[in-house]
């Protein structure tokens, strides 16, 4: 099926942030992209049962990968689908990564309006809802844009 060929990601959040949590424990990110299919038998008497599966299957896919045994030591877990980002985001289609650009709120038409959104003085917007679209690659555009617009602010000053 499509979540045994898409890639896993993995974020060991302590090696970036080492008292993320209590000392001696480990906050890990497991995720990974598959289209999953909501009328191939899913419904609200086997969603719960269904999402377990998936990730447990994710979970048996890093412990293979690195060699690791990760189930043993979880103590808690959330595990989350495209409707659990719908439910509590109200994301559209339970994107995680924001809200779908149609052709009136597109990256030509924010980029035009970015300059009258300048309401206050040396706030710059980073993120993922910006004029470049929405996703973690305009994060990271925008962060660097914003960074350009400080610094020749600050260079006209």
């Amino acid at each position: 099926n499509d979540l045994d060929k898409t890639p896993v990601f993995i974020n060991f959040l302590n090696a970036a942030i080492p008292d993320c949590s209590p000392e001696g424990t480990s906050m890990v990110y497991i995720s990974a992209m598959a289209k999953a299919d909501y009328d191939d038998g899913i419904n609200d008497s086997n969603y719960v049962n269904w999402k377990e599966s998936i990730a447990d299957k994710l979970i048996k896919r890093c412990e293979d990968a690195l060699n690791i045994d990760l189930r043993s030591s979880i103590e808690e877990i959330e595990i989350c689908t495209p409707s659990t980002f719908s439910r509590y985001m109200g994301s559209p289609y339970g994107t995680p990564y924001g809200y779908e650009v149609d052709l009136w709120d597109s990256c030509p038409i924010r980029t035009l309006s970015k300059p009258s959104e300048k309401f206050i003085k040396g706030l710059t917007f980073v993120g993922a809802h910006t004029e470049m679209g929405d996703g973690y690659s305009t994060t990271y555009t925008t962060g660097q844009t914003a960074a350009y617009d400080v610094l020749k602010e600050l260079k006209n000053e």
